[in-house]
């Protein structure tokens, strides 16, 4: 009898702890980044409060389309920075958009102005401030 009571103390403590975990990531809703490339494909860097990650490498358009396309989901961070690098001078255009629960957040375009130049763009975030955000333009050789 004993072992009855101490087992259904323990499931009933792991169902409250349960629903705590779950409270929590209601509140801390999901984040995601997408990148988009025109023209030819795109390096994807990318650092989550401080933490670099593997470079994503994106050299397949989206179907029959022109664009490239790196979709990435992520926990709820305090910080993001992200660095697109176009694979070759046929890049025209890259954008990145940083989502908070379906919401853009943040979101950047850089067009190719030199035919002879590669662009990157980059862009920064904090979540929870709304004056945060930077973003940069560039070119590079």
């Amino acid at each position: 009898m004993k072992l009855k009571g101490a087992f259904a103390a323990v499931v009933f403590i792991f169902v409250i702890l349960s629903g705590c975990d779950l409270v929590n990531a209601d509140k801390q809703g999901s984040c995601k980044f997408l990148v988009y490339s025109y023209g030819d494909g795109v390096d994807v860097l990318y650092r989550i409060d401080g933490k670099s990650y593997p470079t994503i490498k994106q050299d397949q358009p989206d179907g029959e389309s022109s664009y490239y396309i790196v979709d990435k989901d992520f926990e709820l961070p305090t910080t993001i920075s992200i660095t697109a690098n176009a694979l070759s001078l046929n890049t025209s255009s890259i954008t990145i958009e940083i989502y908070q629960n379906d919401k853009i957040m943040k979101s950047n375009t850089v067009t190719k102005t030199d035919a002879d130049v590669k662009i990157v763009n980059s862009l920064n975030y904090e979540f929870g401030s709304s004056d945060s955000a930077e973003s940069s333009v560039s070119e590079v050789q």
